[in-house]
């Protein structure tokens, strides 16, 4: 168990540490007091595209949804022909 000198030497560095973070806290909040508290900033930015972009459906793709399609179409056919 700690005795009372080492109990009021902790009290005393709790003390220091308090007093230095008030401290801080007043600089800071003096440094914010001279900083403009609104700040308006205006950019116009103009950007003329020069890319041709090709963006039409590659034919891989153009097959992919027809053999999809197709196999669509069959499923569907054998659908109605067992609902005969």
């Amino acid at each position: 168990m700690a005795n009372i000198y080492e109990i009021k030497q902790a009290y005393d560095d709790l003390q220091v540490r308090y007093a230095n973070t008030l401290s801080m806290l007043l600089d800071a909040l003096d440094k914010l007091d001279e900083k403009p508290t609104e700040i308006e900033v205006e950019k116009i930015v103009e950007v003329e595209s020069t890319l041709d972009v090709d963006l039409s459906t590659p034919r891989e793709i153009l097959a992919l949804e027809k053999k999809l399609q197709g196999r669509a179409d069959e499923n569907s056919r054998a659908n109605s022909a067992s609902n005969r």
